[in-house]
């Protein structure tokens, strides 16, 4: 809702100051209002980065306005603020009170006169309406720091708003605000983001997810509103306030402290779109002033009358003046009845058949563009190179570690000289294999006579160094434990450890396998397809058909090579991408058609309400052949003209008995609006001021 105080009167030059205000950020800008040339105009514009959240924001927006008037060489006393809705109770459509006190410090301390509020939401909706001529239909997802808030406009009138915390998870978040409709509505397939460091990415996540089919009938096209787009959004919305007189209601101002002085002031198209929260609405009949616009409009006629009458006082008599009054209040009043009856009497009918649908599979040619051949629709084919990368984790495995070493004693019991040579096997007792590290001899064993009389034999022994075949801990041997020698008799000859081995150890480590490579690549090719779309806004209506499109390595670059120590392992390439495009709405005229025969004629198509899934495409020789599954929601289809015709002026009671003598319709709303109580439960006396609208359920 835009917010104004009453009008002043402009000079042909002023300037106001406008601020923006979010969560944690804001922006500052110098405005010049020519009122001779009616233009407005940003002389320079500033970013405020919040020091201390709203805490400190009267000394940072006063440190911004000081730059800017220094820079621009001006002065300004009036303000205009610029706010997210979920600053804003969405109800009462005052500014919350923690912002508002906030709000009142910054004008009562820099001596700023506040001259009114507007919403982001709405003057984009107002701006898209302008530039698109035609009433929006849309969602907008306004994104700030801490919270995101969903608007459904349909026809030009906001259905829904609804504001939540806002987390990392974006999809999530509109899942959570779209259960809020319970499924009132079908949701519009085209959605508008605006203000978020990850616009892209999230409007790709949005593309991605699959919606439950009951909120939207097609895939949701995304949209993102660029900052040049908000700002311009925002002035022509304070343009249009500024120098449209006729908008801006002469209002005595109120003591409001809530509204910090703010007096509302609504055109046409804030009557037409008023936020109704949580709540599902008809749309209004745009041929229909709305109430308030003439009330005032006639109140003003009165006044006038009354003014003109004490005037003439001088020259009438006074029951003559008495007199003429009372004529003229009589007809005004006349006046005002007949203006209700055809100005305030309204009705809307809606009427609810059951859910009705048609599912179909079936085949559709196509041809390439340019080929010659003109069976079925139009393939474009077209090709572009992009660089990508993506990664996984690591499969293959390998036993790296240190061989156990160490020094034994080597004993001889024969009477004769033994020789081992380098690398001569040694074996423990459990298995382990060891090699000698240098030739060694040993020498023979000796006898002597003890003096008892006993032979003492004495065992050759010589010290070398071994070290283990394999690495692991387990061929860490303590000292004192015996290894054989191969090609000798442990009786013979053999080893004792002289002392404990050590150095020996072993882990697995992942490393880079082939099979890696493979699904990496893979896994890249997939990911060029899904995410290769139509981006430039000619071709909004075009359709990618992913199974045709054809992928080619130019370049690609590993971060790891086979066998390397790794976790993960990623790739970075660039490709090729020869794809296929078709019109959608080429398609949908094709499936409509096709589908046109097998439903009855009670019912139709509406290809807003068709969904279809390509199953399978192949391409031959410049012809392409597409199988489908398709499933279309049916309208059923009345005589609007001749229903409208019955209800003129029924009452409610009598206007339903007619209608269910239609045995297919299910369930029945009527409202009613008019300002004389006796009329309330009647249906209008025109027939332009009945709306009917079919549903199902």
């Amino acid at each position: 809702m835009f917010n104004f105080l009453k009008k002043d009167q402009l000079s042909e030059s002023e300037i106001y100051f406008g601020l923006v205000l979010k969560e944690n950020e804001g922006i500052g800008m110098i405005l010049k209002v020519d009122k001779r040339s009616k233009r407005l105009s940003v002389i320079k514009e500033h970013k405020i980065a919040f020091t201390d959240g709203w805490e400190r924001l009267t000394e940072d927006v006063d440190q911004t306005l000081y730059e800017l008037e220094k820079v621009t060489k001006t002065q300004t006393k009036k303000i205009i603020f610029f706010l997210y809705s979920h600053l804003i109770d969405q109800k009462s459509k005052k500014i919350e009170k923690p912002y508002l006190d906030k709000i009142k410090k910054i004008t009562e301390n820099l001596d700023l006169k506040a001259v009114g509020f507007i919403e982001y939401h709405e003057a984009i909706a107002l701006y898209l309406e302008k530039k698109e001529e035609a009433p929006l239909t849309s969602i907008i997802i306004e994104l700030d720091k801490p919270v995101i808030t969903l608007f459904v406009y349909k026809g030009g009138e906001l259905f829904f708003s609804e504001s939540i915390a806002k987390t990392e998870n974006l999809v999530s978040d509109m899942e959570i605000l779209m259960s809020k409709i319970n499924g009132e509505i079908i949701l519009p397939s085209r959605i508008i983001l605006y203000d978020s460091t990850r616009l892209i990415s999230e409007s790709e996540k949005i593309m991605a997810h699959k919606w439950d089919e009951r909120l939207f009938i097609q895939i949701p096209r995304v949209e993102i509103m660029s900052a040049d787009h908000l700002l311009q959004a925002l002035i022509e919305a304070f343009s249009a306030q500024v120098f449209d007189d006729a908008q801006i209601e002469e209002v005595l101002e109120k003591d409001d402290s809530d509204l910090m002085g703010f007096i509302v002031s609504q055109d046409i198209n804030d009557i037409k779109n008023a936020p109704q929260t949580k709540t599902i609405v008809e749309p209004s009949n745009p041929m229909i002033a709305p109430p308030n616009i003439i009330l005032d409009s006639i109140a003003k006629r009165i006044k006038g009358v009354v003014i003109n009458l004490k005037s003439m006082s001088g020259r009438l008599g006074q029951k003559k003046i008495y007199l003429l009054m009372s004529i003229a209040v009589i007809g005004i009043m006349i006046v005002l009845f007949c203006s209700s009856l055809y100005f305030f009497h309204t009705g809307s009918v809606t009427l609810f058949f059951d859910e009705v649908s048609e599912a179909k599979e079936f085949r559709i040619k196509g041809h390439l563009t340019n080929s010659g051949i003109v069976e079925g629709i139009s393939i474009e084919e077209q090709s572009k190179t992009v660089e990508i990368s993506d990664n996984i984790d690591t499969s293959g495995e390998k036993i790296i570690g240190e061989k156990a070493s160490g020094i034994v004693a080597v004993y001889n019991k024969e009477k004769n000289e033994k020789t081992l040579k380098k690398g001569s096997v040694l074996v423990s007792t459990n298995g382990i294999k060891f090699a000698l590290d240098d030739d060694i001899k040993v020498a023979s064993a000796s006898e002597s006579l003890t003096s008892e009389g006993n032979i003492l034999t004495v065992t050759g022994k010589n010290k070398v160094q071994i070290t283990a075949a394999d690495i692991g801990s387990k061929a860490n041997l303590k000292k004192g434990e015996k290894l054989k020698i191969e090609d000798f008799s442990e009786n013979i000859v053999f080893a004792l450890v002289e002392t404990d081995l050590t150095g020996g150890s072993e882990k697995s480590i992942k490393t880079v396998s082939k099979d890696d490579i493979a699904k990496l690549k893979e896994k890249i090719n997939k990911k060029a397809v899904t995410e290769n779309k139509i981006s430039t806004p000619q071709d909004v209506n075009k359709k990618i058909i992913n199974s045709l499109t054809s992928v080619t390595s130019i370049l690609d670059t590993y971060s790891h090579e086979v066998g390397e120590e790794a976790n993960s392992i990623s790739l970075k390439t660039k490709v090729k991408l020869v794809f296929y495009v078709f019109n959608e709405e080429d398609l949908k005229k094709v499936i409509v058609n096709s589908l046109k025969s097998s439903i009855s004629d009670d019912y139709e198509i509406i290809s807003t309400n068709l969904a279809y899934s390509i199953t399978s495409a192949k391409k031959e020789e410049g012809r392409f052949t597409f199988y489908l599954k398709t499933t279309a929601k049916l309208a059923k289809k009345i005589d609007k003209e001749r229903l409208i015709e019955s209800l003129l002026g029924t009452s409610v009671e009598e206007s339903k008995s007619r209608l269910k003598e239609n045995q297919k319709i299910k369930k029945i709303d009527i409202n009613i609006q008019s300002p004389i109580p006796i009329l309330q439960s009647r249906m209008p006396f025109f027939k332009e001021h009945i709306k009917i609208s079919v549903k199902s359920i």
